[in-house]
């Protein structure tokens, strides 16, 4: 007879949170995410190079210009090609 009770309040407890759970994913809209937001890529590469070696203050030159224009640096797609986005 205990054990009807008890089981009987578990299922009870168990369909509270099942429309609880239904409830706050219907009712909550969550804000966008950080992936959602949209960006503008741009790809560039070689453009730093001197004689076939980098040249340090033309890349410093370059990225200065980019960040003043909006741009962030993404990551690095290999030594000499960079991807920057907005």
């Amino acid at each position: 007879m205990k054990d009807d009770r008890f089981i009987k309040k578990l299922l009870l407890v168990i369909a509270c949170l099942l429309a609880l759970n239904i409830l706050l994913t219907v009712f909550y809209h969550s804000p966008d995410s950080f992936a959602a937001k949209n960006f503008e890529y741009k790809v560039v590469g070689d453009i730093f190079l001197s004689g076939g070696e980098i040249n340090r203050d033309l890349l410093e030159e370059s990225l200065n210009e980019y960040s003043k224009e909006g741009w962030e640096l993404a990551f690095p797609l290999d030594f000499y090609t960079f991807v920057f986005r907005r």
